[in-house]
Order: C-alpha cells, then structure tokens, then sequence
C-alpha cells in the first residue's frame, strides 16, 4: 500500500492511503480523491498499480497533466516513480514520498488569491487550457531553479527569465536587492524583449520605494489615466504606460522587488498577472536568501580558510625559529659539556701536577734530610742545578758567605768566588756534568788571605725531579765524611 501526497495550495499538505487497482483524482465527488482546485477537471486523472508498479492516465483534462514538468498525452498510462511531482490544475500530487517543500510556497500564493473564482470562473466558461500551459511549464522552471546549487546573479537571471516569458506584454523588467548594511537598491540584472540584457535600465524609484515600505505588490494599469499625485515625474519622461512591482519577501524580511513595465500597451497586465507575479515572488525570495546565506557562508569559509592558511604559515614560521633555536641551544649545550670536559681534564692535570709537586717536594726533603745526615755538623754545604744555580744551603754555608739565604737563592755558585777561582768553578761545574770529579782550592770573594782558602768539590745528585750538584766545602786539614 503507498501514499498519496497533495499540496493544493487550499489545505495543508494531504496524505492518502490508496486502496491499490485504479483510484480516480479530479473535483467531482465520484472520485476517491476529491481536489478543491478550480483548475483540476471534474474527472482529471487515474493512479494505476501494476504489482510494485504506478501508473497514471489522463482523463481528457481540460489542462493536461505534467508528469516532472513535461506533459502527458491525453488517455495514454505513464509510469511515474515515487516523489516525482504530478501537476494537475495548479496543485502537485506525489506517490509515495511528499513532494519537495520548496515548491509548496508557489501553490500557497495562488490559493490565497482574493480574486481566485473570478479567475477560475472565466478559465471554466473558455473550454482552453490555461496560459496554453505556460503556467504549468513555469511552475515546473521555478523549481528547477530552486533545486538547482546556483549563484545569486544566476538565480535572478534564470527568475527574470520565467517571468519575461511568461508575460508577454512585458518590455522591461528589473530586479532590485537590498543593501543589508546600508539599505539601499541595488540593482541587480535588468532584462527587454527588445535591446539585451544586463543594461541598468532606467524604473520609477516612487513605485519601488512604497513597495519596499509597505511590502505589498502595486501595479498602474494605465499610467495615462492615473492622477499625477500617484506617479513619479521619472514614469512619464520613460512612456510607462503600465507597471508591477511585487516585494520579494522571505519571512518578514524584505530582500528586494521585482519590477516590469510595459510602454507599449495601456492595460498591459491584468490581475492575474499581478497574481501571478506576487506568486513567483515567494519562491524567488526564498531562492534569494538562500543565495545570499550561501554567500554569507562561503565568504565565512573563504575568510576561515584564509585565517587557517596564515595561521599554517605562522605555525610553519614560529617552527622554523623554534627549531633554529632548539639546534642553538643544542649548541650552546654541546659547547658547554665540553668547556666541563675540558674543566674536568684542566682539573685533573692540576691535581696530577699538585701530586707531583708534593712528590718532587717530598723528594727534595728526603735529599736534604739524607744531604744533612751525610755531612758533619759544621760542614759547609750547597745544592745548585746543573748550570750551578743555587737551590739550597746548609747554615753553616749562610755563616761563611755572611749572607741571607734570601739573597743566595737563585745566584750562581761562581759568583761567591774571587774573580780567578770563578773559572775554575765554572770548568767543574761542567766536568761534573760529564762525570769527572775533581776538587779545587780557591778562595771566597770576601777575603783573599790563605788561611781562608776553600777546598771546593762537586757531585751528582739523582732525584726524579731531574738532576743535581752537590757543591762541598772545607778547610784545608778537615776530612771530607764518607
């Protein structure tokens, strides 16, 4: 068992079970399914199931039936699909699924004509289809427009479009946007039977501006008739000899007016028209707000994506410097783990040579310990380096030179000696070095009497701290310690 769907336009959207077999539509009570529709005939249609199949068959309407928008031959079955839309008169019917919502507005708007049995009373007196199915054709055109994922220029222009040929006796038309943010007109695409499209034609700015405040449709039938209090001077240096100009109202908000006038023909538009053009100003409000939501929101994603893209670019950025920094200091921490390297080995060199020091010091105690306990207690006693240099003294060597031990450190050993024993010392000094050992009688600087005299002898002296001369002094008579 499947639905049916109505949308009437008198009613809200109908639902009926259909019993299965044949179920015949039209407005006389025969019919299973009753339309309200002025346009629909008295018997207009038959909905035929075939197993999972449906079929629909028109009755000889007087007109017609669209199936999708394309007209049906009179008496012949057409299969239709679930929620394809089935227009009969000025109502849509669907099997199976509601018809799309969009299209409800157009069928609303022409219920609610106040005018709407004078119109159907003179349609039903001429036995013709309405409009030649012009009507029907449109119907089907807005929806295509609204289904469609258009811009709002294409919108507009495929909306002027439907209307130019739909009136006939329109020689211009405009449609004119509202500024959300100043409030002004703006216009948007103008259209002529006669000298292209795209012109910023010119229109009376009086009949678009009341439009606007009062948000209801106008239209002067006969401009040359009118009193001038109602017309603008701009109407007559333009020949308008009729105008329309219905708001184009989503909600309660006013997003614009379509506006057409003829300078042709006086009386050019007739009620319906005006009808007719309120009716397509719904949907096409509709389709304008959503338009301009949808370019609300791709310029909101146009700005996030540009925000997204600087914002990479700084992450990229910000990176980048935080890696050049993280390898700075990586740097910084290498150079300073091996300034504490080298600190360390500095550190450890220093306390070897501290080590060593104590050593080489301990060392020269041991040799002055065992220098001293080889020499008897008045003997007379220098240590010098190898160049003779003195290192040492024992006291009794202070008292025979009469000097400080201050002023003996560092002099050399000749020095203490008269002019012609300083070459002598200075040949001992060196043959010591070579291993010869020989003993010299000389005498000091201080005094040159032979009672004074000064036997002088040299020896090596080992330690580790390198090498040594042991210089020895006595008197004449004294015997040297073994």
């Amino acid at each position: 068992m499947i639905k049916l769907y109505v949308m009437d336009g008198v009613e809200e959207i109908q639902s009926f079970e259909l019993p299965g077999g044949v179920v015949c539509v039209g407005r006389s009570a025969e019919n299973q399914i009753k339309m309200k529709d002025g346009y629909v005939s008295g018997n207009h249609l038959k909905i035929i199931e075939k197993g999972d199949r449906y079929f629909v068959q028109d009755m000889g309407s007087t007109n017609g039936t669209f199936v999708n928008g394309h007209p049906i031959p009179k008496g012949v079955e057409v299969e239709v699909e679930e929620g394809v839309p089935i227009t009969i008169g000025m109502s849509l019917i669907c099997l199976g699924k509601a018809c799309l919502d969009h299209v409800m507005p157009f069928v609303d708007a022409i219920f609610e004509s106040e005018n709407l049995n004078e119109v159907v009373e003179r349609y039903q007196k001429r036995d013709r289809p309405m409009t030649e199915r012009n009507t029907m054709e449109l119907v089907y055109n807005m929806s295509t427009v609204l289904r469609e994922s258009l811009t709002l220029n294409e919108i507009i222009e495929k909306v002027l479009d439907c209307i130019l040929n739909l009136l006939q006796r329109m020689d211009r038309g405009v449609i004119l946007l509202r500024d959300t943010e100043t409030g002004n007109m703006i216009h948007i695409v103008s259209k002529a039977k006669k000298g292209g499209e795209g012109v910023a034609y010119r229109y009376s700015r009086t009949m678009v501006d009341r439009v606007v405040r009062e948000g209801k449709a106008f239209k002067i039938v006969n401009v040359i008739g009118e009193d001038a209090e109602r017309l603008s001077e701009s109407m007559e240096i333009m020949k308008i000899k009729s105008v329309m100009c219905v708001p184009l109202i989503s909600k309660t908000d006013v997003h614009g007016v379509i506006y057409v006038h003829s300078t042709s023909i006086p009386h050019g538009f007739s009620k319906s028209d005006l009808q007719l053009l309120s009716v397509l100003s719904s949907p096409a409000a509709l389709a304008v707000e959503n338009a301009l939501l949808y370019a609300t929101r791709k310029r909101a994603e146009e700005a996030l994506q540009k925000t997204r893209d600087e914002l990479e670019i700084r992450v990229m950025e910000r990176t980048e410097e935080l890696s050049q920094a993280n390898a700075l200091l990586k740097q910084e921490i290498a150079i300073r783990a091996q300034a504490e390297e080298n600190l360390r080995t500095l550190h450890e060199q220093l306390k070897e040579a501290n080590k060593n020091l104590e050593l080489a010091y301990t060392h020269m105690r041991e040799a002055k310990d065992r220098l001293s306990s080889q020499l008897y207690e008045d003997e007379i006693a220098v240590l010098t380096d190898e160049k003779g240099l003195i290192l040492g003294l024992t006291e009794r060597a202070l008292e025979t030179f009469g000097r400080t031990r201050f002023d003996l450190l560092g002099k050399n050993i000749a020095e203490l000696f008269s002019e012609e024993a300083k070459a002598s010392i200075v040949q001992d000094i060196q043959n010591t070095r070579l291993g010869v050992f020989e003993q010299t009688l000389v005498h000091l600087k201080k005094d040159q009497s032979s009672s004074d005299k000064l036997q002088v002898r040299f020896f090596p002296v080992s330690s580790k701290t390198g090498k040594m001369l042991l210089v020895l002094m006595r008197r004449p008579g004294k015997e040297a310690p073994q």
